[in-house]
């Protein structure tokens, strides 16, 4: 097994992986939807691991968690993808698509992100 990393060092055990947290806007497309529905990963290639709401940690973060605005969520996967993570927190929904599709024709040999 490996050693108990901090966030910080797992750049150092696998090359590329990033570690983000995020707060989720007031005005964001995906407040008040469940993990589920907005299709993260497949749109940023990033996985959800932690939410913090106020001053509690949701004791796990599943399918149907249910995002609020100024909830941190902490994020991760591909570095590179860290900042569209970080706008689909803060997108509202008019935005969101475009976010989806500029991340798809933008990805330069990257994981391509297409729309569900």
């Amino acid at each position: 097994s490996v050693a108990r990393a901090e966030a910080a060092g797992i750049a150092d055990l696998i090359p590329g992986l990033g570690v983000g947290i995020h707060r989720v806007g007031t005005v964001a497309c995906v407040i008040g939807k469940k993990l589920s529905e907005i299709g993260f990963r497949n749109h940023t290639g990033c996985t959800i691991v932690a939410v913090r709401r106020g001053s509690q940690n949701l004791p796990f973060v599943a399918p149907d968690t249910v995002l609020q605005a100024n909830d941190a969520v902490v994020v991760i996967g591909p570095e590179a993808q860290l900042p569209l993570a970080d706008a689909m927190f803060v997108a509202p929904c008019h935005m969101a698509d475009n976010l989806a599709m500029a991340a798809s024709s933008s990805s330069h040999g990257e994981r391509r992100i297409e729309k569900p």
